[in-house]
């Protein structure tokens, strides 16, 4: 980081569904309780969407036909490894290949919003933090993003809203990531609303092949090769001990300045331990319906030792032309990530004992060592 530039914390004043309609975080707030401690962020959230109103119906308007004329004519990418496992490192990389398109951070949190972003984003800018909390990756408004927060936002399935209303997680882990006993009309919505998120990311980037990166998607095979037969998957996955405590982590840090809930429970090291081993399970039950060519799976350990090549790899598979021209620039950001803050921390020996208990299956499946507790 230069001198010059100023870091600021991961803080928010209001949420990340600030970028959603009136009516669409109004339905939200009234089907969740709410505790009055986080009075000033709902207040907050419900201001700005309120101001921004009238811009969302402009953009409605003047844009549904350019987004509509969008074509999607090349098979989208969808990286899908789970949370913490490596993803926004290859995202990050993909993302930098001339001709891709994405959604950037300043999309995710206001997907509504982007026809008058040359004058509000800079505002945005001067508020929003610049780097993750835990690992230090930088957040710009330009840098590409998950789209999870995008979709939370538009339409009324995400599990990310858990992160506002975590006393709800159950019901978020089983109908909005497994859609499970969801009404159909409510699906439709979900891939319409997607789909127009990914032509609004290819005009943005003047881009003609949309790069994604969703742990959710683990649990969504099925609508997306509905949407896109020809998508192509990458798994990305690493050592379970690590990813599980990395996960357990990440959100302890990432809830607090989110959430307009108390959770009833934590999200404990034995809950993030079902949820991975739940995920990746689903994952294997539903790999088998991509095309062999259009899946690859990588382990990061081997990825990060090269990951230059392991793009060539990637390009070669999916016959992705250009990897050549696209050369410079991931070894650029690679040089740039050299002096990168890795995780610094222990598995705790309670991690071990829930992987071992829930997920000891996974682990020799992914031929990683077993651990002991200690």
């Amino acid at each position: 980081m230069s001198n010059k530039e100023v870091r600021r914390r991961f803080s928010f004043l209001i949420t990340v569904l600030a970028g959603g309609s009136v009516s669409h975080i109004i339905h939200l707030l009234a089907s969740h309780s709410l505790d009055i401690k986080y009075a000033g962020r709902i207040a907050g959230t419900v201001i700005v969407s309120c101001i921004l109103e009238p811009f969302r119906w402009w953009e409605e308007l003047t844009w549904r036909r350019r987004i509509r004329r969008v074509s999607i004519s090349k098979p989208p990418v969808f990286i899908i490894g789970f949370w913490r496992s490596g993803t926004t490192l290859l995202h990050n990389l993909l993302c930098h290949a001339p001709g891709t398109a994405y959604i950037t951070t300043y999309q995710t949190v206001f997907p509504n919003h982007l026809g008058h972003s040359w004058w509000f984003k800079p505002i945005i800018g001067k508020f929003w933090p610049t780097h993750r909390p835990f690992d230090d990756v930088k957040m710009g408004m330009d840098l590409p993003q998950e789209e999870e927060i995008a979709l939370a936002n538009v339409q009324d399935i995400s599990f990310y809203n858990f992160l506002c209303f975590p006393k709800d997680f159950d019901r978020f882990y089983n109908k909005e990531l497994f859609m499970k006993d969801l009404d159909d009309k409510l699906i439709a919505r979900w891939k319409s609303e997607y789909l127009k998120l990914i032509r609004k990311a290819i005009l943005n980037k003047k881009g003609d092949r949309f790069i994604s990166k969703s742990p959710s998607n683990m649990a969504r095979i099925s609508q997306i090769l509905e949407m896109f037969p020809d998508a192509r998957f990458i798994f990305l996955y690493r050592d379970p001990y690590k990813t599980v405590e990395s996960f357990y982590r990440f959100f302890q840090e990432v809830m607090p300045v989110i959430q307009v809930q108390d959770a009833n429970e934590e999200l404990t090291r034995e809950r993030s331990t079902r949820v991975y081993a739940d995920m990746v399970r689903h994952y294997y039950l539903d790999k088998d319906k991509i095309p062999p060519q259009n899946l690859m799976e990588i382990k990061f350990e081997d990825f990060s030792q090269n990951a230059v090549e392991g793009l060539r790899r990637i390009f070669d598979q999916f016959d992705i032309s250009g990897f050549e021209d696209s050369r410079q620039y991931f070894e650029s950001y690679m040089d740039e990530m050299s002096g990168f803050r890795h995780d610094s921390y222990e598995v705790t020996s309670e991690t071990i004992h829930w992987v071992n208990k829930y997920a000891g299956d996974i682990v020799t499946r992914m031929d990683y060592p077993a651990r002991r507790a200690y």
